[in-house]
């Protein structure tokens, strides 16, 4: 697996809320990274699941737009 470096930032509020906020000017999309080899994510925008520790590649979200994903039971 190829070691990755975060550039932008991400937040864990409490276990079960990841914040990945667009921090750059002009950007359409970032990567995030989910934790948790056994979590599953919902996506707080689109109600899509995923399952935890991988990353999502460009996920599109522009400077107002506030990608969250919510740690499902």
């Amino acid at each position: 697996m190829p070691i990755r470096f975060v550039l932008s930032i991400e937040f864990l509020l409490g276990d079960d809320l990841l914040v990945a906020p667009v921090l750059e000017e002009g950007a359409t999309s970032r990567d995030v990274y989910l934790p948790g080899f056994d979590a599953l994510w919902r996506d707080g925008s689109t109600g899509q699941s995923y399952v935890g520790a991988q990353w999502i590649e460009n996920y599109q979200a522009d400077l107002y737009t506030l990608p969250y994903f919510i740690r499902d039971a």
